[in-house]
């Protein structure tokens, strides 16, 4: 499910500042952010976030990001990864437009330097019309850690 994991996440995770299963994990809602897997921080989609009810800009302040709840790590050794998953995160009565897709990141005292973890696209191209809006993340985990040596 997962489009691609930040560099800067990456980085974290092999030198285990990022510990995936300890708490403070958030996701948003992007409209028109063109995800780069340079990107570290939140203020790198300044301005792209869905807005509307019951969903608004991280940057202006906003509380709607959902915080990931249940993250877990598991080894899989039968397919040589880990997989990182949490539960499936809903927005309620969310009115806010089109949802191109999600970020997930680690929440900082200052919101726009909260680093940047994963970019989930989808196929969202949702638009989001009043009802609750559902991300269900993958069996497998919202994230795959695995070699390609």
């Amino acid at each position: 499910m997962v489009s691609f994991v930040y560099n800067i996440a990456k980085g974290e995770f092999a030198d285990g500042s990022e510990d995936w299963d300890s708490g403070g994990l958030f996701i948003t809602l992007v409209s028109s952010y063109t995800a780069d897997p340079d990107d570290t921080a939140i203020s790198f989609f300044s301005g792209e976030e869905l807005t509307g009810s019951n969903h608004q800009s991280l940057l202006a302040g906003s509380t709607t990001a959902k915080a990931i709840g249940s993250p877990t790590v598991t080894v899989n050794n039968a397919d040589d990864q880990a997989e990182l998953d949490a539960a499936n995160v809903t927005w309620t009565a969310i009115d806010a437009g089109q949802a191109c897709a999600a970020v997930i990141f680690r929440k900082s005292g200052t919101i726009a330097l909260s680093p940047l973890i994963a970019y989930i696209d989808d196929g969202f191209g949702i638009v989001t019309n009043g009802g609750d809006f559902t991300i269900s993340f993958a069996n497998s985990g919202v994230i795959k850690l695995a070699s390609n040596a």
